[in-house]
């Protein structure tokens, strides 16, 4: 069934896609702790889309940015940002995940460092549509 240029509608008469997060994790210079994206979802497909940079560079190892959410096989993490090396600023990685949640689940966000040393500061963009 093709699609329109409005989307899809749900039963409740909303339209589908529709971005139902979207932050700026920016200046950070430690580690981002597990942060719902999404509180309570809707049951559902959503696309997370991820961009990191590092603004300040340390002087070696990487961060990782993991997508984390339940579903009807139990808790799932995926990094959606592996390995970003911190040794330049302007270095630059992406990533994008589809989760489905039942009803009432959470999508979180959270980051780890490997090995970094140094001053360090990155950024981390997030957007959730929902599908």
């Amino acid at each position: 069934m093709p699609m329109n240029s409005g989307g899809n509608t749900g039963a409740s008469g909303s339209s589908f896609p529709a971005r139902v997060y979207s932050n700026d994790f920016v200046g950070i210079n430690n580690v981002i702790s597990i942060t719902p994206i999404v509180a309570g979802g809707n049951a559902g497909l959503y696309i997370v889309s991820v961009y990191g940079i590092v603004t300040e560079a340390g002087t070696s190892g990487s961060i990782n940015c993991n997508i984390a959410w339940n579903d009807v096989f139990g808790l799932q993490t995926v990094p959606v940002i592996s390995s970003m090396s911190v040794t330049a600023p302007g270095i630059k990685y992406g990533g994008s995940i589809l989760v489905m949640i039942p009803e009432g689940e959470n999508i979180s966000l959270s980051t780890t460092r490997s090995g970094t040393a140094g001053i360090l500061a990155y950024d981390i963009y997030c957007n959730v549509m929902r599908l």
